[in-house]
């Protein structure tokens, strides 16, 4: 499984590689890594904005050799969901977006990683 703080970071480079910044400068290929023959699952909600990942991510993977899937849901379907996924310690998602006012929960819940470092 890919830890979410990596996976956050490689979402991050290829958004930028992917709006050409710094594009011609920058091996991205080189600089997500190989991750062929992986698949990175993500939970979140369905947001308008999900629809862009569908765009991104067959550059992602073809940079990457991963493959992304995304699942999305309503508001309170994702959160009755990645509540069940983090108290029960699954491993069926590698990065689950959660919304800000659900961070404080989670944290007490113990199933969020610090990304600052």
């Amino acid at each position: 499984m890919t830890s979410p703080k990596r996976f956050m970071l490689l979402i991050a480079v290829t958004t930028a590689a992917l709006s050409g910044l710094g594009q011609a400068q920058t091996d991205w290929k080189a600089q997500l890594g190989d991750y062929k023959g992986k698949t990175i699952r993500i939970l979140m909600i369905q947001d308008p904005w999900v629809d862009s990942f569908a765009q991104i991510n067959p550059e992602f993977e073809t940079l990457t050799g991963a493959k992304v899937t995304v699942d999305a849901f309503g508001y309170d379907q994702t959160h009755a969901k990645e509540v069940l996924v983090g108290t029960s310690k699954s491993s069926d998602y590698d990065v689950v977006v959660l919304d800000s006012p659900w961070v404080g929960e989670f944290a007490e819940g113990g199933f969020v990683e610090n990304l600052n470092s």
